[in-house]
This record gives structure tokens, sequence and C-alpha cells, in this order.
């Protein structure tokens, strides 16, 4: 795989998971000032559930793809594929900024939950 190749991987893996990702959050927004509007705490609560499972979810792919970069970098038994090693660190680094998103997000449910 070239560093061309490698590079235009990347770049569409990153616009396809923040494009996926930015409509969730448009969406989650949209609810969230819904729910507030109606003053519908329990909806807000779940909501905040939620967001706290994504959080788990990024950071959970996030570590798997650590794991998985390690694995091949340190395993010589793996030919062939140390190309792959910047992709998936492009993927763990997008999915911590996720759930460096999602937090910011939760958390702003649960203080303006609060009010």
């Amino acid at each position: 795989m070239t560093d061309l190749s490698k590079l235009m991987f990347i770049i569409i893996i990153i616009e396809s998971l923040t494009l996926i990702y930015s409509l969730k959050v448009l969406i989650d927004w949209t609810y969230f000032k819904r729910y507030r509007r109606e003053n519908a705490a329990e909806k807000l609560m779940k909501m905040q559930h939620a967001g706290n499972e994504w959080i788990f979810r990024h950071m959970g792919c996030a570590l798997l793809a650590t794991i998985m970069i390690v694995t091949i970098i340190k395993e010589p038994t793996i030919q062939g594929i140390e190309p792959f090693t910047e992709i998936m660190t492009a993927y763990a680094i997008i999915s911590l900024m996720f759930a460096f998103a999602e937090s910011i997000l939760t958390q702003r449910i649960a203080i303006l939950a609060r009010k």
C-alpha cells in the first residue's frame, strides 16, 4: 500500500465517521431541546444514560484498536498488515475524540436537565 493510498483511506474513514457521528449529535441535541421545553425529566435522564453508553462504546473501540496496533507491531508472525497500523491509529484517535464530544454533550444534558 503506497503512502498516498493510505492517506486517502484514512481521509475517507475520518470523513465517513465524522459525518455519521455529527448527524447523531445533531439529532440528540434536537431531542434534548425538545425534551427540555416539555420539561420531560425522565426522557432527559434516559438520554443522559444513552450518552454514557456511547462514551463507553467509543472508549472500547479506541482500546480495541490500540490492542490491535500493539499486537501487529509486537507479534513477529503477523506479516503484511503493518501499513494498517496507521489507519487503526487514526481510528483510535477519532474514537477518543468522539468519546470526548459525547461526554461534553452528556454533561451539558446533565447540567441543563437539573435547572
